[in-house]
């Protein structure tokens, strides 16, 4: 009986560790992957920075007296007592794919523009001595050709310059479309202090209107 017993325990022991002894395992390696990596950097002219980008009533164009209206402003690092960052031959803005695919260039204000504070935006050609144009305004218009009829997809030329302003501000719009790898991108600026429309005097009150300009990979 117990010889039975222990031939029984025997067998079930057996058939345990054969099973163990014969089990087969696979493995396969599942992988998320995204392939692109979209991103930009900003770089700057003459002394202008993520924080010192300022137009200054005074140091306009057109209309630079102290009554809240001007226009053809160039961006400067200062207040008061500081020097041009945008020039001819020198772009006041800079963009850099630093992604590995080619990309598209948005850009809009975090929140809304003041009343009557215009920006205007039009693409340098890089070159030394005529980069962003005479006197640093080549694409200048009173009235850009974009946005037009609304149009955010449209990127800014050497002569066609996009506006920016309290109706606008935070909709994204397209500066730079298909940018390779490496690549740069010369930007340049105007600010305006005008009416809504040209005939209307602006009037803006003294002291900082603040904007946050933002750019961003393709989202226009």
């Amino acid at each position: 009986m117990k010889n039975s017993r222990f031939l029984f325990l025997s067998f079930i022991a057996l058939l345990f560790f054969s099973s163990y002894a014969f089990a087969n395992t696979s493995t396969t390696t599942m992988t998320w992957n995204v392939p692109s990596n979209k991103s930009h950097s900003v770089s700057y002219g003459g002394s202008c920075s993520t924080t010192a980008f300022f137009f200054v009533e005074s140091n306009a164009i057109m209309d630079s007296d102290a009554d809240g209206n001007a226009a053809k402003i160039l961006p400067y690092n200062l207040r008061s007592d500081g020097t041009a960052c945008q020039a001819a031959g020198t772009a006041g803005m800079i963009i850099t794919n630093t992604g590995n695919v080619a990309i598209n260039i948005d850009a809009n204000f975090a929140s809304a523009l003041d009343t009557n504070t215009w920006l205007k935006i039009w693409m340098g050609n890089g070159d030394a001595g005529t980069d962003c144009g005479t006197a640093g305004f080549g694409g200048w218009a009173k009235l850009c050709a974009l946005p037009g009829a609304a149009d955010t997809a449209t990127p800014v030329t050497y002569t066609d310059c996009r506006d920016f302003n309290s109706n606008n501000s935070t909709t994204a719009a397209r500066l730079v479309s298909g940018l390779p790898i490496g690549d740069t991108n010369h930007l340049c600026f105007s600010g305006e202090f005008v009416g809504p429309v040209i005939t209307v005097q602006a009037n803006v009150t003294s002291g900082d209107h603040n904007g946050t300009f933002q750019t961003s990979t393709d989202v226009s």
